[in-house]
């Protein structure tokens, strides 16, 4: 299991090798607190990795409290709605930080360039 503050990797379920299982599962990175919630999630998507979202917690909460939830959901995704001790079939692979940056970083400038 992922400690809490840490960054971590996910993809297909543990044991899942049919393609029709895990075709509608995006891979991607994320971060998660103390408690082990998510706090930064990205989503990868396809063979270029191409990120599909990139959301963040706070932003998610800033967001609703301001009416723009809609607005936000749309354009970066959602994080995790479970803490990660509640998973079933998941196992995150530990990264770094750095390796989590490397990845958050231009997929939230690519989003973010994208028109609305």
């Amino acid at each position: 299991p992922l400690p809490s503050n840490r960054h971590g990797g996910f993809g297909e379920r543990s044991g899942e090798t049919g393609r029709e299982q895990s075709r509608h599962r995006a891979p991607g990175l994320l971060s998660v607190d103390a408690e082990g919630w998510v706090t930064r999630q990205v989503e990868l998507q396809g063979p270029k990795l191409t990120p599909i979202a990139a959301a963040s917690l706070d932003e998610w909460q800033q967001a609703h409290a301001a009416g723009r939830l809609d607005e936000y959901d749309s354009r970066f995704g959602i994080t995790a709605e479970l803490p990660i001790s509640e998973w079933e079939g998941h196992k995150p692979e530990q990264l770094t930080s750095e390796e989590f940056e490397e990845v958050w970083g231009p997929a939230r400038r690519q989003i973010a360039s994208q028109p609305s």
